[in-house]
């Protein structure tokens, strides 16, 4: 790729973020966003989860395993509750969790 190729994606458009950028930003959130969720949690669950987007009234967790997932759901309400005096998290009511593939092909 020409270093003129990489200034397009990464330049303005017209007083508007590029495709790049945004998804740039969007990555450093779900970063900020999983330490928030971390330093409520459980040592056990911890490092364990991340967040995987947080749409509306939805917080979308991704575990490693289906025990994992299974304590998050159960705990899901408390975590809830403890999220909520964080800005970010004001408008979640409820919590998904899916775990995610580590399966290598």
């Amino acid at each position: 790729m020409r270093a003129k190729d990489i200034d397009d994606l990464l330049r303005n458009k017209e007083g508007h973020r590029s495709s790049l950028q945004r998804l740039l930003g969007h990555a450093e959130n779900l970063r900020t966003w999983t330490a928030e969720l971390r330093a409520v949690l459980d040592d056990e669950l911890r490092f364990h989860v991340e967040v995987g987007n947080i749409k509306g009234e939805v917080l979308f967790l991704i575990c490693r395993n289906a025990a994992v997932a299974t304590r998050l759901r159960f705990q899901s309400e408390d975590i809830i509750s403890r999220l909520k005096p964080l800005q970010t998290f004001q408008s979640v009511t409820r919590i998904s969790v899916k775990v995610a593939d580590t399966s290598t092909p």
